[in-house]
């Protein structure tokens, strides 16, 4: 992205070895405000999570393990 690519989409994990899908989630809707972002973990996600996630700029989030096809669905409804 840093590049100038366009993405319709991210993916993006909670837990990455540089930053956290926080910190990462707050620096890329500085430049790219209108990019989805699903959040992926695998931690335990309760509806306060959720509702953190949401607020910290994420459009959606998938627990895992998820089938293929219920990440698909989730893709099909943010883009």
């Amino acid at each position: 992205m840093a590049d100038g690519h366009s993405f319709q989409l991210v993916l993006m994990d909670l837990e990455m070895p540089v930053m956290n899908g926080y910190t990462a989630i707050y620096e890329m809707k500085k430049i790219y405000p209108e990019t989805p972002v699903i959040a992926l973990t695998a931690s335990l996600v309760d509806q306060q999570m959720l509702e953190d996630l949401l607020a910290s700029g994420f459009n959606d989030c998938m627990a895992k393990p998820y089938q293929p096809q219920d990440l698909l669905q989730r893709i099909q409804q943010q883009l």
